[in-house]
C-alpha cells in the first residue's frame, strides 16, 4: 500500500527544462531600451565620421600657397601637402583620391590652402582645379617681349608663345587690330592672372582692356586731329 501511494505522489520527469513565461517578456523589455541606444550611437558615429573627413578642426588658420607642377604624382602631392601642414594624413589623402577616381586627374596650378584642412576638401579642390590668380601689374613703357618676361616670372605664363602671338598676323587679325604686332596694344594695368594661364587668353584680356579705355569717342577725336588709333598707341 505504501508503495502505491508513493508512485502516485512521485513527479513525472520528462527531461525538458522548466521555462518561466516571464523570460521572453524581460528580453523584449530590454530590447526596447537597447535598440534606440544602438541606433543613436550608430548615427553619432556616422555624423562624427562625416564631419571629421569633411571639415577641418584646427582653430588657427594659416594660408599656404602651393604650386603643383604638371605631371606630379598623387603620392608626391600628398607628401608636399603633408610637409606644408595642409593635411595630416598622406595615406588618407591618397585613399580618398583613389576612391573618387581622381588620383590621376588632380590638376596642376597654384593653390591657396588652409593649414590643417581636411583631406577630403583638399582632394576636391585639386580635382576641380581651384587655382588662385596672381595680381600682376604691367607698368607703362614695356615692350611685348618685356611683358612676356614679366608674366613668365610672376605667373609662369609661356613667354615664348606670348612673344609669338604678339607678332602673329592671323592672331592679331582675330583681335581686330590693324597692325603687324601688338606693340602698344597691350594695355598697362593690374590683372588677375592665373598660374600658367594661356598666353592667348592673357593677350585678349590686355587688348580688351585697351579697347575698354580707348573707346569710340577717343578714336573719333584721334581721327579729327588727323591721326589713327595705331599712331596714337605707338
Amino acid at each position: 500500500m505504501n508503495l502505491q501511494r508513493l508512485s502516485y505522489s512521485s513527479p513525472i520527469l520528462t527531461g525538458r527544462p522548466h521555462l518561466s513565461p516571464r523570460i521572453p517578456m524581460r528580453m523584449f523589455s530590454a530590447l526596447k531600451w537597447v535598440l534606440p541606444i544602438v541606433i543613436l550611437v550608430s548615427a553619432l558615429a556616422i555624423a562624427v565620421h562625416y564631419v571629421y573627413f569633411t571639415f577641418p578642426f584646427h582653430s588657427k588658420k594659416t594660408e599656404v600657397v602651393l604650386t603643383i607642377e604638371p605631371g606630379t604624382s598623387v603620392a608626391q602631392i600628398a607628401n608636399d601637402l603633408t610637409r606644408t601642414e595642409v593635411i595630416d594624413s598622406p595615406a588618407l589623402f591618397k585613399a580618398i583620391a583613389r576612391t573618387r577616381g581622381v588620383d590621376r586627374k588632380l590638376k596642376a596650378g597654384r593653390y591657396r590652402f588652409e593649414k590643417g584642412q581636411s583631406e577630403a576638401m583638399t582632394v576636391s579642390m585639386l580635382a576641380r582645379g581651384s587655382t588662385v590668380g596672381e595680381r600682376v601689374t604691367i607698368p607703362e613703357g614695356l615692350t611685348f617681349r618685356q611683358i612676356a618676361s614679366l608674366l613668365s616670372r610672376e605667373a609662369s605664363v609661356d613667354s615664348i608663345r606670348f612673344v609669338f602671338l604678339s607678332s602673329d598676323e592671323a592672331f592679331i587679325k582675330s583681335l581686330e587690330v590693324k597692325a603687324k604686332s601688338l606693340e602698344g596694344y597691350l594695355f598697362p594695368d593690374t590683372y588677375n592672372i592665373f598660374w600658367r594661364m594661356d598666353a592667348a587668353q592673357v593677350i585678349r584680356m590686355m587688348v580688351g582692356r585697351l579697347f575698354e579705355i580707348f573707346d569710340e569717342t577717343h578714336q573719333e577725336q584721334a581721327i579729327r586731329i588727323g591721326s589713327t588709333l595705331h599712331h596714337v598707341l605707338t
